[in-house]
């Protein structure tokens, strides 16, 4: 299926580990920057400006900084996972409003479909098959839900260059590849580009290392 991609299997708790003791919480989740990180947090919330969810999950949390850039009052329940139990335990003394657990998705049982799922450069360190998990992630979704998602981007443009090479310790993933993976899993894609974090720009998807993919279940 992902004959495209590149995909590494890593151990997710080592992955980790190496930045527990980093000072500030982009780096204990391993984004490169603050604006990184946040910028796409920024995308997020302006894909769900003018809409209202009953119950969303967001899957790997980290430490939980989303929560600051989201009106939560959006919501009626909030779910999160983190199974790296010192980010789990950041977030949730932060966070008393929201149901944390310290679990991955596969061992998390889930009570009620979400008409939110969120999984914010996840599938590159989700610790298992990128399908699998995949998978799974639809089947959590309600009928007429949305996912966002979004990825490190193997067709970016620049890896064409003698100056950038593919960094062959993460895991890249193609659009096309992933988008047919949901699509086969009952989701229409609703908006799927190339997303600029630091400039917070949606652009063509081969002018990004990121990408992002709004999708409905039908």
């Amino acid at each position: 299926m992902l004959k495209k991609s590149f995909v590494v299997n890593k151990n997710l708790y080592s992955v980790y580990k190496k930045n527990k003791n980093k000072k500030y919480n982009y780096q204990k989740v391993l984004w490169s920057s603050k604006i990184s990180m946040t910028g796409r947090y920024w995308l997020l919330n302006k894909l769900i400006k003018n809409k209202s969810y009953n119950n969303w999950l967001d899957i790997g949390t980290g430490t939980g900084d989303i929560y600051k850039y989201i009106n939560k009052n959006k919501f009626q329940n909030i779910d999160a996972l983190e199974p790296i139990n010192h980010l789990f335990k950041i977030v949730k003394k932060n966070n008393s409003d929201i149901n944390i657990y310290n679990q991955t998705l596969s061992n998390f049982k889930i009570k009620n479909k979400y008409n939110l799922v969120s999984c914010i450069g996840v599938i590159q360190n989700c610790g298992s098959s990128p399908l699998l998990f995949l998978t799974k992630v639809c089947k959590i979704i309600q009928k007429n839900g949305y996912l966002y998602l979004t990825s490190k981007n193997i067709n970016w443009a620049k890896f064409k260059s003698e100056d950038y090479n593919l960094e062959l310790d993460h895991s890249w993933f193609d659009i096309e590849e992933i988008k047919k993976i949901l699509k086969n899993n009952n989701l229409k894609i609703i908006k799927s580009d190339g997303f600029l974090p630091k400039e917070k720009k949606i652009v063509n998807y081969k002018l990004s290392h990121t990408f992002f993919i709004w999708a409905r279940k039908n």
